[in-house]
C-alpha cells in the first residue's frame, strides 16, 4: 500500500508499483531536490517526465516524508544504513549526528560533500535533528 498522498490521475498503477526512471530522478535532483524526492515524484507521476516530476515536488514541499525513501513494493528490510564516515564528516562541520545520518540516508551514502549539501538544503526542516 503506497503512502503517496496524491496518486497519479492517469491510473494504471499495477500492484507491484512503479520503479522510478533514473533520468527523471536525476532531472529532479539537478534542480536541487533530494534524490528521494525525485524517486517519489517519478513514482507518483508514473515517470511522465522531468517537468511533471518537478511540478509534483513543488506541490508537495510541505510533505513531511518528501525526502524519505519511497515505499518499495517489497524489497528487503531496513533500507540504507548511514555510512559512519559520511555521518562523521557532516558532524565535523558542526551539524548534529542525526542530521548527518539523515543526510547520509537521503543521499544513499554518496559522500560527505553531497551529505553536507543535503543538510544545507534542509536547514529549515523541523525534523532535521530528530533521530
Amino acid at each position: 500500500d503506497p503512502d503517496l498522498n496524491d496518486p497519479p490521475e492517469s491510473g494504471g498503477g499495477g500492484g507491484g508499483g512503479v520503479e522510478p526512471d533514473a533520468a527523471v530522478v536525476a532531472a529532479v535532483a539537478s534542480m536541487g531536490f533530494s534524490e528521494n524526492a525525485g524517486k517519489r515524484a517519478a513514482i507518483a507521476t508514473n515517470n511522465a517526465g522531468a517537468e511533471e516530476a518537478v511540478n509534483w515536488v513543488m506541490g508537495h514541499m510541505d510533505d513531511p516524508d518528501l525526502n524519505d525513501p519511497p515505499e518499495s513494493g517489497g524489497g528487503g528490510g531496513g533500507g540504507v544504513e548511514p555510512d559512519a564516515a559520511v555521518v562523521a564528516a557532516v558532524a565535523s562541520m558542526g551539524f548534529s549526528e542525526n542530521a548527518g545520518k539523515r543526510a547520509a540516508i537521503a543521499t544513499n551514502n554518496a559522500g560527505a560533500e553531497e551529505a553536507v549539501n543535503w543538510v544545507m538544503g534542509h536547514m529549515d526542516d523541523p525534523d532535521l535533528n530528530d533521530p
